[in-house]
């Protein structure tokens, strides 16, 4: 693909779900109001928000030829199932006592569509090798084309690694696609993960702690980590009608699978500084609601709790250093850096488990919004690589990595 001029596809505009157009810096100004970006440009963290965005801004219609041509290119076939196959949510409703309300009705939820890209290396006669898969979930509003432009596949091209992108986060929908990827492709069971951005992060929790057997590592972004339990201006906004088509009400207080199950699940959270200021953690208007979140898994992977109270007196410490006052989490220099990934920083903070082995990451991109930059990516499946669930016992192995 001929690139242009990122400053010209800045201008370009798109369109998602509910059929409202935007241009990519209209998305990160609205998104990321505090976001300089002067400096996002000038950084070099624009031009390749571009490039990530490219196939997907020029080609606005996933069937185009020239887009399937895009990921062909860059050695994955992507195809597309479950177009003609309904939803019923009258029978999901009625088979597993969630209610979904009517309000935002996407047209794609009204069909069990997916789309798959997988590794051309994986259609070659005799080859008997097994691939990792991401499964991952799309934004409010968005369709899962937009996960296109989100860098996942494109990073999962250069590792040879299977994505999916369901348009339905339903747990038993995601069962049904499940079952029927490991029909059609070469997936490693060991190795199925979970990534999801904004609405897709609440449902990156939800799914992890009711299924945290199904994957060996997640990754719910643009949101963090959560107890797993639909957001309270959700449950304030009760259903009027069990036909609708979007937010699941999960009981309040329903027990965890996730912390009965005895099983460890690795997860690392990215969201961008100026993200509705989730940054730093202790300072966030939801600063207790988030680190209860991050307690929660602090607990299913043995790893000691974050203190609000500690958070706040590191923020003065002159001793501190400035990345772990960014992240705003009492985590100790040891535990911090940054990193510089294609004009974005990101500083990282890990909450190590007690034998050592770091299973949560929460990462601060500086100077981001509420959209993936291409950084994002490459830092999930560095984490992911790490980690494989056993097929038979669902223990979480990890495999230390050489660089």
């Amino acid at each position: 693909m001929n690139s242009i001029d990122y400053n010209e596809l800045f201008e370009r505009k798109t369109i998602n779900d509910t059929g409202r157009e935007g241009s990519i810096e209209g998305i990160i100004r609205a998104l990321g109001p505090n976001v300089d970006i002067e400096q996002f440009k000038a950084s070099g963290a624009a031009a390749a928000t571009a490039r990530m965005m490219e196939n997907f801004v020029l080609h606005p219609e996933e069937h185009d030829p020239a887009s399937i041509a895009y990921w062909k290119e860059l050695g994955m076939i992507k195809e597309f199932h479950g177009e003609d196959v309904p939803m019923d949510w009258d029978a999901y409703c009625k088979e597993t006592g969630l209610v979904y309300q009517t309000e935002n009705a996407y047209p794609q939820n009204l069909w069990k569509k997916w789309a798959s890209y997988v590794p051309v290396s994986a259609f070659e006669e005799g080859n008997m090798r097994k691939y990792p898969l991401v499964i991952a979930l799309h934004g409010g509003g968005n369709t899962i084309y937009t996960v296109d432009s989100w860098g996942i596949a494109q990073e999962a091209a250069k590792r040879e690694w299977i994505v999916i992108m369901p348009s339905l986060e339903a747990d038993t929908v995601i069962a049904e696609i499940l079952a029927e990827a490991k029909q059609l492709y070469p997936i490693d069971e060991e190795k199925i993960y979970l990534f999801g951005f904004s609405y897709g992060s609440i449902n990156t929790n939800i799914l992890a702690h009711r299924h945290p057997d199904w994957f060996a590592a997640v990754a719910p972004c643009g949101g963090g980590m959560t107890d797993g339990q639909i957001p309270e201006f959700v449950r304030n906004n009760p259903p009027r009608d069990p036909k609708g088509y979007v937010e699941p009400h999960y009981d309040v207080g329903s027990p965890r699978a996730s912390e009965t199950a005895g099983i460890k699940l690795p997860i690392i959270t990215i969201s961008g500084e100026h993200d509705r200021a989730k940054y730093p953690v202790c300072k966030a208007a939801d600063a207790a609601e988030a680190v209860a979140g991050i307690n929660v898994y602090a607990k299913i992977n043995d790893a000691p709790e974050v203190s609000l109270e500690d958070a706040l007196k590191m923020m003065e410490d002159p001793d501190a250093s400035e990345t772990e006052k960014r992240i705003g989490l009492a985590l100790g220099r040891t535990n911090v850096r940054s990193i510089t990934d294609e004009g974005t920083v990101f500083d990282a903070g890990d909450i190590p488990s007690r034998d050592g082995i770091v299973r949560m990451r929460i990462v601060c991109e500086e100077n981001t919004g509420h959209w993936p930059t291409r950084g994002l990516s490459r830092i999930i499946f560095d984490f992911f690589s790490h980690f494989r669930r056993d097929k038979e016992t669902k223990e979480s192995i990890y495999t230390e990595l050489v660089d």
